[in-house]
């Protein structure tokens, strides 16, 4: 279970913050490259990278190392006892 808060915390940061704060039009009138993927190719990828992301994190935590505390996960960094 700590592995799953730890790789939903990026994945719903991720939600949140795009949600707040969406591209628009603006994103959509910049000069992209030729080699720039479709937007589609965003919304596949990314919330892959946050699970990644988050999952890596619980891996390296203290947690897995004997330290309790109460972030178990890490987060923030200096949360728990090395």
């Amino acid at each position: 279970m700590d592995t799953l808060a730890c790789a939903a915390l990026p994945l719903a940061l991720g939600v949140a913050s795009g949600r707040v704060w969406p591209a628009g039009e603006w994103y959509a009138r910049l000069r992209k490259p030729a080699f720039a993927p479709p937007p589609w190719v965003f919304g596949a990828v990314w919330p892959v990278l946050y699970v990644l992301m988050g999952w890596r994190r619980a891996r390296r935590s203290p947690a897995r190392r004997g330290a309790v505390g109460p972030c178990t996960c890490g987060w923030p960094r200096r949360c728990t006892p090395c």
